[in-house]
């Protein structure tokens, strides 16, 4: 038995059907081979039809010239053959001409179908995506845990023959820990917080590291956080940095959120 949003009992034929990501594949599959299938018969009976038209022709062409050579008498008869042939040649134009326009229907459904099934796939990747990686991030005492999902989604990649999602150098190759192992999403952010303690909570990074969360200049020297931030901030300066260094003005946003600037 199932239930609605609601809490409401879903009829038992009014249940949805569902699929997992395997059995959906293999539907999908399904789909595409007849369509395949159907578009091969429509080929099959465009060719059958353009040779008939083709030998149709052929015999109009001799009727034509057996008119030109006709007595009198005989042009009679050689003009009735003549006029039904050309009427058996563009009646099977139009049948040509129906057969190709429904070979074009088959390819464009076919194509509208394939494009459906990439734009589901791609949809459920990215959902998948954010799933996994803010299971990771979240692992970490971040301080905006969506700001730094959104610094590494470059990083994250879905690996199709490995059927898991990978971390990426800057070079497009998988990254590997220090035991030469592919590196895991977990590591990969561990590292990630210890590369950038600006992006941790202060109460998680312990010791000396709690320092840093101090307001102070920008990694660059050139900016305060009060500059970019805050009551005596300046909008301009802010912008600059914003359009020019996008990494740097988050950075800069985070310390200025645990400094309660913001």
């Amino acid at each position: 038995m199932a239930v609605d949003a609601n809490g409401n009992v879903i009829p038992a034929n009014e249940e949805p059907v569902t699929f997992d990501e395997r059995q959906q594949a293999k539907i999908n599959a399904l789909i595409q081979q007849k369509q395949g299938e159907a578009a091969r018969e429509v080929r099959a009976e465009l060719a059958t039809a353009k040779a008939a038209e083709a030998a149709l022709a052929a015999e109009l062409a001799t009727a034509k010239a057996a008119l030109a050579k006709a007595t009198p008498a005989g042009k009679g008869k050689a003009a009735e053959d003549v006029a039904e042939l050309q009427a058996q040649v563009n009646e099977m134009k139009l049948a040509s001409q129906s057969t190709l326009q429904e070979l074009e229907t088959t390819k464009r459904l076919a194509m509208d179908k394939a494009k459906e099934v990439a734009d589901a796939k791609n949809e459920t990747l990215k959902v998948r995506k954010e799933v996994a990686m803010h299971k990771a991030v979240g692992k970490l005492s971040f301080v905006d845990p969506a700001m730094v999902a959104k610094l590494t989604d470059d990083s994250i990649k879905w690996d199709e023959q490995k059927g898991r999602f990978v971390v990426i150098s800057e070079s497009g190759t998988e990254k590997l820990n220090a035991s030469m192992e592919p590196m895991s999403l977990e590591e990969f952010y561990k590292g990630f917080a210890t590369e950038n303690p600006y992006l941790v909570k202060a109460d998680a990074r312990g010791g000396a590291g709690s320092s840093q969360s101090q307001v102070g200049l920008s990694s660059n020297g050139k900016y305060e956080v009060t500059q970019i931030f805050g009551k005596t901030s300046n909008a301009d300066l802010a912008n600059k940095l914003a359009r020019e260094n996008k990494q740097e003005y988050m950075r800069l946003r985070t310390v200025a959120k645990e400094n309660g600037l913001i």
